[in-house]
């Protein structure tokens, strides 16, 4: 069994005052509804295009998903923002699920993401923006 020393003995600061790390945490909630709002109007003009074949985008899109999130832990990692053990803890391997890191919970969430993909991408072109708006949030 691997050790806990892993995890956070504390919350996470920021060498910043409160003040500063409200206005960044607004500012990412901003963003993230923006860039959001974005992507569904891009997605729709996308729906438009393609129509009933829309899903097919499903695999250059999960493509793209995946090595965003790999190079993102490459760069943490090379940056020493990862601790070795919590690498350990992730990548474990093992012959019973128990045995097995935490990537079996990455598989289980990424599994059901591409689902989400599929049925949304296919369901899109007969949607407006807003309908695929709440279901993208539902799911």
């Amino acid at each position: 069994s691997l050790s806990r020393d892993y995890l956070p003995r504390s919350p996470v600061s920021f060498p910043m005052v409160a003040g500063k790390r409200n206005a960044f945490v607004a500012c990412l909630i901003v963003s993230v509804a923006v860039s959001a709002t974005a992507n569904n109007f891009a997605s729709r003009i996308k729906a438009e295009i393609l129509g009933d074949y829309n899903f097919v985008t499903v695999v250059p899109d999960s493509f793209i998903q995946l090595c965003f999130n790999l190079v993102f832990v490459i760069v943490l990692a090379m940056r020493h923002q990862i601790h070795p053990a919590q690498l350990k803890y992730l990548f474990c391997c093992g012959t019973r699920w128990s045995d097995l890191g935490a990537w079996k919970f990455l598989v289980l969430a990424g599994v059901n993401d591409i689902a989400n993909n599929v049925t949304g991408l296919a369901a899109q072109p007969h949607l407006t923006t807003f309908m695929m708006s709440l279901m993208d949030q539902a799911t």
